[in-house]
C-alpha cells in the first residue's frame, strides 16, 4: 500500500469535486485505516452531497471509534436506519467518560441521533442512563418514544414494568402496542391485571389483541378460555379470545 502511494491518491481523491470520487477515496480511507486521512474527512461531514457525508460519518467511525462520533452534536440531516446500523457495528467499546456526551445526544433537536443513541445504549446496556431514558417518554415524537420503551426493557430493573403502565394512558396506538408487547416478554406476572383491563376495556381492537397473546404468554389461558366462554361476554371479545389463542397454539 504505501510502496504503490495509495495513501497519497486516497487523498487527492478527497480533493475532488464529483461526489462519487470522493465517496470511493472515503471508502478506501476507512478500509485501509489511513488515520492521516481524518483532517479531511471531518471537513466532509458537512459536504451538499449525501452520499459523501454518510461516507464521511462512517469512516470517522471506523477509524476513531466512539470519539469518531463528535458530529452527532452538529449533524442536522436525519441518520437513516441502515446508516445507523452501520455506525452502530462500528462501534466496539464506550470509553469512560463519556456521559456529558450520550446525554447532549439524548436531547438533541434531531430525533435520529436521539434514536441511535437510544440504539447505542441498548448495545451497550448502559443502565447508568435509565432515568433519562424514561424521561424520554414525554418526548413530542412518536417513533422516539417507541425507541424510548424498547431501551427501557433492555435497562429494566424492578420499576421498569409500573414505569411503563403508568405512561400508557398519555401515549398514541402504536406506542401503547409497543408498551404491551415488551411487558408480554418481561414475563412479569405484575402486569396481568393490567392487561386483562386492556383486553376487557380498550376501544380498539389491535390492542386487545395484543393483550389476550400477552396474557396467553404469561400462563393465562385458562382465564381467556373461562372469558370467551362466558355468555355475558361480547362477541367481538369472544372473537378476538379465539383469534388469540388459535395463532398462539398454531
Amino acid at each position: 500500500f504505501k510502496d504503490y502511494k495509495l495513501e497519497k491518491e486516497i487523498l487527492e481523491k478527497l480533493n475532488q469535486k464529483q461526489p462519487y470520487l470522493i465517496a470511493g477515496g472515503i471508502q478506501q480511507a476507512a478500509s485501509m485505516n489511513v488515520k492521516s486521512a481524518i483532517p479531511n474527512i471531518a471537513n466532509l461531514l458537512q459536504h451538499p452531497s449525501p452520499l459523501v457525508y454518510q461516507e464521511a460519518q462512517y469512516a470517522m467511525v471506523s477509524l476513531n471509534g466512539f470519539e469518531g462520533l463528535t458530529f452527532l452534536n452538529t449533524v442536522s440531516t436525519t441518520i437513516s436506519e441502515w446508516q445507523q446500523l452501520r455506525l452502530l457495528l462500528s462501534v466496539t467499546d464506550i470509553p469512560k467518560f463519556s456521559d456529558e456526551a450520550v446525554n447532549k445526544w439524548l436531547n438533541s433537536t434531531n430525533n435520529s441521533v436521539i434514536i441511535f443513541t437510544l440504539r447505542l445504549l441498548r448495545k451497550f446496556q448502559l443502565l447508568s442512563f435509565y432515568p433519562q431514558v424514561f424521561n424520554l417518554l414525554k418526548h413530542s415524537a412518536e417513533e422516539v418514544r417507541i425507541q424510548v420503551v424498547q431501551t427501557l426493557q433492555s435497562l429494566e430493573n424492578s420499576s421498569t414494568v409500573n414505569h411503563l403502565i403508568e405512561s400508557y394512558p398519555n401515549q398514541t396506538l402504536d406506542v401503547q402496542a409497543e408498551i404491551i408487547r415488551v411487558l408480554k416478554i418481561s414475563r412479569d406476572q405484575r402486569c396481568v391485571d393490567f392487561l386483562k383491563k386492556q383486553l376487557t376495556d380498550h376501544s380498539f381492537s389491535k390492542l386487545k389483541i395484543f393483550a389476550a397473546e400477552a396474557l396467553f404468554s404469561l400462563g393465562h389461558s385458562d382465564y381467556l378460555i373461562n372469558l370467551a366462554k362466558d355468555q355475558s361476554s361480547p362477541e367481538q371479545l369472544t372473537q378476538i379470545v379465539n383469534h388469540s389463542m388459535q395463532l398462539k397454539l398454531c
